[in-house]
């Protein structure tokens, strides 16, 4: 299938998947069950907002859009949630433009939601008569690739391929994911899965933040922590600690011997401050400082009795640690979340520009939770703001990229 959001989806990628040894990304079976339920969190209303937020000038003809993702995937027993986020992805936010802001071969008039039949090279694709046959057309062929098509699908295309994708999808011998997409669907993107799985974190990191709404997410989304649940918050803190011991986990994008200088330099700066400042360093804070991963929470340490000259020294080491941004302007907004209200703004190096992250965290577990996002999502990144909720940081986000 042709999509428009290249640039969106290079930059989600580099956010959440910039680690080579990361999995493509865990999603739900495509067809719906009493074990593989849309999250009731999960709402037509709240869907179009979500989009809205990102496109602000949607199409009027689209107003009901989630309406028919909801009313077709229920008929049709097809994860309408992920149907509606690879629409997202396909689409580009319903712009039908890339990240340039150049049109995709689609246009908004063929009511195509998921590029079907537009193959590349100006290949139009299908068109359908309305909105509602448009997401139908989408639906019955996402359930294609279940591997159990409808009889008679809106799209013509559907059963054109039919001979091609239901012997690959009856051959797995088990229930096909939208993480299994990727090798046929979009066979030329190995990060598909990723980008639709990206825009189902950000959906729910806005509208998913009561814990008895989110129901099926919590075996899927590896971001996402409970804030109830001691467990999952101790796992987060000790992940962090296991890539802190790990030095090929940690070097953070830095080179050795810049990792090495930058080792020694903050070993320095201890000792010259710990006569006159309450900077306190125990083993485990070392190890961490010096392994790369908590330079600026070095800055956050040290109290008013700091001297000047040593927190121009502190500073020194975090400008060390931290690697240069790309140059360029380019830049991408997303968001991200443990379940927490309060929300940290994180800034990294991604392969399309820089990239800002809204994460939502748990009070009192900042620190913790947003080292984890780092060094698992992030590498190389830090913290650059703390705000009242993801709204507030994404506000901030979007000033410092336009264009997100």
């Amino acid at each position: 299938m042709y999509r428009v959001s290249t640039a969106a989806a290079a930059a989600a990628l580099a956010l959440v998947c910039s680690s080579a040894s990361l999995e493509a990304a865990q999603t739900p079976k495509i067809l719906s069950s009493d074990q593989n339920r849309v999250p009731s969190c999960v709402q037509p209303d709240r869907m179009m907002a979500f989009l809205k937020n990102r496109n602000k000038k949607v199409d009027e003809n689209f107003k009901d859009v989630a309406l028919f993702y909801k009313k077709h995937g229920a008929e049709l027993k097809v994860r309408w949630d992920y149907a509606f986020y690879q629409m997202i992805v396909e689409t580009n936010y319903l712009t039908y433009k890339t990240g340039s802001g150049r049109w995709g071969d689609v246009r908004p008039t063929q009511n195509n939601f998921a590029g079907i039949g537009a193959t590349g090279g100006g290949v139009r694709g299908e068109s359908f008569d309305d909105v509602s046959t448009g997401v139908l057309a989408h639906i019955g062929h996402i359930r294609l690739y279940s591997g159990k098509p409808v009889d008679e699908p809106a799209a013509k295309r559907t059963k054109l391929v039919e001979e091609i994708i239901l012997p690959w999808a009856q051959g797995m011998g088990r229930a096909v994911t939208f993480t299994d997409l990727t090798t046929k669907w979009s066979p030329g993107d190995k990060e598909y899965s990723d980008d639709i799985e990206l825009v189902a974190k950000a959906y729910r990191a806005s509208f998913c933040t009561n814990e008895n709404e989110i129901e099926t997410i919590a075996t899927t989304d590896e971001v996402t922590a409970s804030q109830d649940d001691p467990a999952a918050d101790e796992t987060v803190v000790a992940d962090a600690a296991d890539v802190a011991a790990d030095s090929s986990e940690t070097t953070a994008g830095l080179t050795n011997s810049k990792t090495a200088k930058a080792s020694e330099e903050i070993n320095r700066v201890l000792e010259e401050t710990a006569a006159d400042t309450e900077v306190q360093a125990d083993d485990s804070e070392s190890t961490v400082a010096s392994s790369g991963t908590t330079a600026a929470s070095m800055v956050s340490n040290a109290t008013a009795k700091t001297t000047r000259k040593n927190a121009k020294a502190v500073e020194k080491v975090v400008a060390l640690m931290t690697p240069s941004l790309p140059k360029g302007g380019a830049c991408k907004v997303f968001t991200a979340s443990y379940g927490g209200a309060k929300s940290l703004l994180i800034e990294a190096a991604g392969d399309a520009g820089v990239v800002y992250t809204a994460l939502a965290v748990n009070d009192g577990k900042e620190s913790a939770q947003a080292q984890a996002f780092i060094n698992a999502y992030a590498k190389g990144g830090r913290s650059i703001g703390e705000y009242g909720s993801v709204d507030q940081a994404l506000t901030k986000a979007f000033e410092l990229c336009p264009e997100g």
